[in-house]
């Protein structure tokens, strides 16, 4: 006799972040886990396996998939398989930053289900419908294509509260980063966040935060990360205005759990810093707590001009003097830029290439980027970003020294073929 439902997680390494999520978000909820088995398969070729088993034993298959428009290739391989060898005996669900974006298009890919914006509330309703034979149309914050090919948007979910969900699962062991903030008040012109999760920035309380690090230590845990859009944003009632008393209080708490032998690291991946957030007091306040010996900040252009036309909200003064405190508290810095923005000028890469010499005088760290049109932002119509010749230059002279990285190469091949898809797929934007 089959068993009622497995519910399976693409559980690859570019989106476990959110995997672990959902994965918090499903383990607490005991009736909807009734007769369902829950499988994380981490790459394609397990995948196939495991869904081709599963198929035999029981009687739904609920595939979930996040995913990154530069995933869009790679997924929509996947899936065309999983089609073929399976029809529609699977139920596929895509969320996350593609899907969000551009949810029709990843419907016409053959997913039956795109969860938008946020998703633990969402996938615990989907799974529901599917398992108990109920009616997608009733589940909030969803498009799908109906029994008339069409495709439908449910009404929106309002923003959820970040001490509502885990934001990791003990049960699945899929244990990371502590996410700590969500949303971001800067809505720059390249980037989704804004688009998936809108409205003014959630903190989680600190109370729920240390809960969390207490698990984590009891798992023998020593490192202790956290995801936020800007890491000095947490606790400020705008995004805007940092609030350090909220800050010591997180920071305190958690090297008060932790004890000696814990790591905190916090202004370094996933929780970089925004520049003009960067002060004397807030580093003295970071590192009395912290362990990361380098930390990231977003300057993205060297060019006012650009700045302002991206509506990054800050200066390319804000980016010399979080590199100068930095580096005064004895720190290493890595300065993210973005090159090929849409309009940029001779003069603003000029500025642009002198921003970064004069950074990498004081002993930063160039971490360099292409521009990418991204479905649902402000750019998403943009041409995909060109590196110039002088750029391409710049960042091959501070190479040789460890002082440049990045993937820009890469993303630049990458960035013209989501141009062209967005312009073939016509997709609207807002």
């Amino acid at each position: 006799m089959k068993k009622n439902t497995a519910l399976l997680f693409y559980y690859n390494k570019e989106n476990r972040y959110g995997i672990n999520a959902l994965a918090g978000s499903i383990e607490c909820c005991e009736d909807l886990l009734q007769d369902i088995d829950i499988v994380f398969p981490y790459d394609e070729d397990v995948l196939y396996k495991t869904t081709e088993k599963l198929v035999k034993s029981h009687e739904k298959i609920i595939l979930c998939f996040s995913f990154f428009t530069t995933q869009l290739w790679d997924i929509k391989r996947m899936l065309n398989k999983l089609r073929k060898d399976h029809g529609k005996h699977i139920h596929c669900i895509a969320g996350g930053p593609h899907p969000t974006g551009a949810p029709a298009g990843t419907l016409a890919m053959g997913f039956d289900v795109v969860a938008l914006g946020e998703g633990e509330g969402t996938l615990r309703d989907i799974v529901s419908a599917i398992k108990n034979d109920g009616n997608l149309s009733d589940v909030k914050g969803i498009a799908y294509i109906d029994d008339k090919k069409n495709v439908c948007y449910n009404a929106h979910r309002p923003p959820l509260e970040l001490d509502s969900f885990t934001p990791f699962s003990v049960k699945y062991n899929k244990i990371g980063p502590i996410e700590i903030t969500r949303g971001c008040r800067f809505s720059c012109s390249y980037c989704q966040t804004p688009n998936i999760f809108p409205g003014k920035p959630r903190h989680r309380s600190v109370e729920t935060i240390f809960e969390y690090v207490e698990i984590m230590k009891k798992l023998k845990r020593k490192t202790f990360r956290f995801i936020s859009p800007d890491a000095l944003s947490y606790g400020s009632p705008d995004g805007r205005k940092v609030n350090l008393a909220k800050i010591y209080e997180l920071l305190s708490g958690v090297r008060k759990i932790s004890g000696k032998s814990g790591r905190i690291i916090f202004g370094f991946f996933p929780s970089e810093i925004r520049p003009e957030h960067v002060t004397t007091e807030s580093m003295e306040l970071i590192t009395r707590f912290t362990h990361n010996n380098r930390f990231a900040i977003g300057a993205q252009s060297g060019s006012e001009r650009m700045l302002e036309r991206c509506r990054r909200g800050h200066t390319v003064d804000d980016i010399y003097n979080a590199a100068r405190i930095i580096k005064g508290a004895g720190k290493m810095v890595i300065v993210d830029f973005i090159f090929g923005m849409p309009g940029e000028t001779a003069h603003d890469i000029q500025d642009t290439i002198k921003v970064m010499r004069d950074l990498v005088d004081m002993d930063a760290t160039i971490h360099a980027h292409t521009f990418t049109p991204l479905p649902a932002t402000p750019f998403a119509n943009e041409p995909a970003g060109k590196v110039s010749p002088e750029v391409i230059a710049a960042v091959n002279s501070f190479m040789p020294s460890g002082r440049a990285f990045g993937d820009w190469q890469a993303q630049e091949q990458m960035a013209g073929k989501i141009a062209e898809y967005l312009q073939n797929t016509q997709i609207k934007q807002s």
